[in-house]
């Protein structure tokens, strides 16, 4: 699976707003700024299809599915690749959930939440969508759209994942359990039919 870095989009635009209640209007935002959770789906459908799904065509789907409102309607999005794909899709708040799909060759986007009580988010100090594609054990291994190396550097993320030499990260399951607690749903879950 190649993973796609949505901050290599820098010029792509996004047509989608940022916040539930913007107007819907241009200046819109790139990839970069509101792209992660495109850019998890062209890398899920390669990993479930192995077909592939460019960022273009993955915003034109976006588009056309009307999933994109306040960076990306994941529900809308994910009915709009399993009906292309033919695959199974639901969506989920429940670890075990998501474990029991990894379990079944599926993958999931987890749509996780940033900073809060003073604990730093493990992924976006705000609302990030990252593709969980595999487990290793009690670690997911997890596809970051907007994965830098400075970012896992932060002494608080530092401890809870291990960067992989592919730009992909290991967390330990106990780890995602805050971060998926801040959004719901927090785990839309595929698998082949």
């Amino acid at each position: 699976m190649k993973i796609i870095n949505q901050l290599e989009y820098v010029n792509l635009v996004y047509p989608t707003t940022l916040t539930p209640d913007a107007p819907f209007c241009p200046p819109y935002p790139t990839v970069a700024q509101a792209g992660c959770g495109i850019c998890c789906a062209c890398m899920l459908m390669e990993r479930l299809t192995e077909e592939i799904l460019t960022v273009e065509e993955g915003i034109a789907l976006s588009i056309e599915a009307g999933a994109n409102r306040n960076g990306t309607d994941m529900k809308k999005l994910g009915a709009a690749l399993a009906k292309k794909y033919q695959l199974q899709f639901s969506w989920s708040d429940t670890l075990s959930d998501l474990l029991c799909s990894l379990s079944k060759k599926g993958a999931a986007i987890l749509n996780v939440g940033g900073d809060t009580q003073g604990r730093v988010g493990t992924f976006s100090q705000h609302g990030h969508y990252v593709l969980a594609f595999a487990k290793n054990g009690d670690r997911i291994q997890i596809a970051d759209p907007s994965y830098t190396r400075e970012k896992y550097l932060h002494p608080d993320r530092a401890a809870r994942v291990i960067c992989m030499q592919d730009h992909t990260l290991e967390v330990p399951k106990e780890e995602l359990i805050q971060d998926l607690s801040m959004r719901s749903p927090s785990i839309y879950l595929f698998t082949k039919e």
